[in-house]
């Protein structure tokens, strides 16, 4: 197997942005009555996009407050979108060592925010492609994204593999047909990465150049 495209999420993947989402949530949920969620709740819930995370804490009765709560989601997110973001430990020095790959960022954060946050922290030039929930008609976990990050790379799904810290990454590639790993560092943990299905765990980011080694010595002996 020879892997030439790493596709990577973005949110509990390349940056713990919890922080920042939590204070988003609450400040467009606490003025309908909810109790502010921690950021464990929300590590929790976040993984599907800003419309679905408001879905997930709304009851019946409130639905009707949907797109109020969602403006100001958005609104304080994107005007506070790094105070409290940062890549997780071992990005910025381990990606230069990935440089022999083509990369991508496929998030359900909307593109233009992506493109902010690995600005933000110099991770941007890094990336060939960065695609967010805008990019294209479907979000994980909908393999949709990923076959089209391969298509644009000009890579054939077997020989890309994606690293996620959610079950969305994991069933996705999946379903794509592209080698999984899950990233425990992030929002979930090993076992539900496991659980659902991930290839491979890795537990720090400087841990992806040897398991992807690992990966393609294995391909190599098999032949």
């Amino acid at each position: 197997m020879n892997i030439t495209l790493i596709i990577f999420d973005l949110d509990g993947t390349l940056v713990d942005s919890s922080g920042d989402l939590t204070a988003a949530l609450n400040h467009a949920a606490v003025p309908l009555g909810h109790a502010p969620r921690s950021v464990a709740e929300v590590k929790r819930l976040v993984g599907e996009g800003v419309s679905r995370l408001v879905d997930k804490i709304l009851d019946d009765s409130e639905r009707g407050f949907k797109a109020e709560a969602l403006e100001r989601f958005r609104a304080h997110y994107e005007a506070h979108l790094t105070d409290l973001t940062r890549p997780y430990a071992g990005v910025a020095a381990t990606l230069p060592l990935l440089a022999g790959y083509k990369m991508a960022v496929v998030s359900n954060k909307e593109t233009d925010l992506s493109r902010r946050v690995l600005a933000e922290f110099g991770l941007l030039d890094h990336f060939d492609i960065v695609m967010g929930s805008d990019s294209a008609p479907e979000k994980k976990p909908s393999p949709v994204p990923l076959l089209l990050a391969a298509e644009q790379a000009g890579v054939i799904p077997c020989n890309a593999l994606i690293v996620g810290d959610s079950e969305f990454d994991i069933i996705a590639g999946r379903a794509a047909g592209i080698l999984t790993i899950g990233a425990a560092w992030g929002f979930r943990s090993r076992e539900e990465l496991l659980a659902a299905g991930a290839d491979y765990i890795a537990h720090s980011f400087i841990d992806l150049p040897r398991i992807i080694g690992e990966i393609e010595a294995a391909a190599t002996s098999a032949i």
